[in-house]
């Protein structure tokens, strides 16, 4: 799963790495839709996605 897949902070440990910035543009590209807020109440998805939507600024 994509959650057991972040040990640390990112997919990449303690910086992202290509596997953080894939994910998080499939995931940006559905916010919005129905269905996101599976992503918005996940323990570990969602504090990742914010993480990763403050350091690309998207």
């Amino acid at each position: 799963s994509m959650s057991g897949a972040i040990e640390k902070d990112f997919f990449g440990g303690e910086s992202p790495n290509g596997a953080d910035f894939a994910n998080y543009g499939i995931l940006r590209s559905m916010q919005g839709l129905n269905g996101f807020d599976i992503v918005e109440n996940h323990d570990v998805i969602w504090p990742w996605y914010s993480r990763m939507q403050l350091l690309s600024d998207v």
